[in-house]
């Protein structure tokens, strides 16, 4: 998740509602921990922790929202290699550029992982699983339309029809891209796949602002698919999630539902994905392979 985005993102629907109230009085804030986090087989842990940020009246600058990062935090994520202390550091592949992270400790599929938040008398904590993960049939880029200059990708995707699967398409485009952004309309689950060989659009990553931006590629892109599985409570995160980017905007629509999460105490979300990284040059047709 882009973190960036959804601080714009609550920062324009504050000021959407208070522009259209003659006068609001706002609760008291109660902070409280919003935990970004996720493990994949075969990858280091990653957690991002901030803090919730207050509905007023004034404008609240992007570069103001360094000050709701936890920096201090003691997290631990517990496995079958124990309980792990993670380590908190700058990275700028990220946003806001500081995450908890360790290189002692390594995702396995079919394995279960509990992470805990404490900061001063606060505690958080959630529990997820990595699922085993599923790998495509193949890649495929196209233009278009004749005479574009914008490219689609098309994966094919197979789903193994004896068990219930969650997909979520991430992408990343080098020298565009710092780190893996949600594909957008990416997500999606086997009621989607009712063929043995499914045709799914892989769109970029979805990024602010939202009123320009276009889910198609550039001629030359080099793209990093990274096709995930995911248990039904991340589904149902990141649903809330994208329906909440998608609709947000739109006066017809009205998202007024809190995203759902797993974390116990807190908001945000703990993932655990069963992932399969794949590289695409445009225009290309075929697939060049695992990264």
């Amino acid at each position: 998740m882009n973190y960036k985005s959804l601080y714009k993102l609550i920062i324009l629907l504050s000021a959407l509602f208070a522009a259209g109230c003659d006068k609001v009085s706002y609760p008291e804030h109660d902070q409280k921990i919003v935990v970004e986090g996720w493990i994949e087989d075969g990858a280091y842990p990653i957690v991002i922790v901030t803090s919730t940020i207050p509905i007023t009246y004034e404008y609240q600058d992007i570069s103001d929202l360094s000050d709701y990062v936890l920096r201090w935090a003691k997290v631990t994520v517990s496995g079958p290699d124990g309980d792990i202390i993670l380590t908190g550091r700058k990275s700028s592949e990220y946003f806001p550029p500081y995450i908890y992270t360790t290189t002692k400790m390594k995702g396995k599929a079919g394995e279960s992982y509990r992470l805990r938040v404490d900061y001063g008398d606060e505690h958080v904590e959630a529990i997820t699983s990595i699922p085993q993960p599923a790998q495509l049939a193949g890649l495929r880029a196209e233009k278009m339309s004749e005479g574009s200059d914008k490219y689609k990708i098309i994966a094919y995707v197979e789903d193994d029809p004896s068990t219930k699967n969650h997909y979520r398409f991430f992408v990343k485009i080098h020298g565009k891209d710092s780190t893996y952004k949600p594909s957008f309309m990416g997500l999606f689950d086997d009621g989607l796949l009712t063929q043995p060989i499914n045709e799914i659009s892989v769109c970029r990553g979805m990024q602010a602002p939202i009123d320009t931006f276009e889910p198609y590629y550039d001629e030359g892109d080099s793209v990093d698919v990274k096709f995930v599985t995911m248990d039904e409570e991340m589904f149902a995160y990141w649903s809330d999630y994208e329906d909440i980017s998608m609709f947000s905007r739109n006066p017809f629509f009205h998202c007024t539902s809190p995203i759902r999460t797993n974390i116990n105490g807190g908001l945000g979300y703990w993932a655990g994905y069963g992932a399969s990284i794949y590289r695409i040059k445009i225009p290309s047709d075929q697939r060049e392979g695992n990264e």
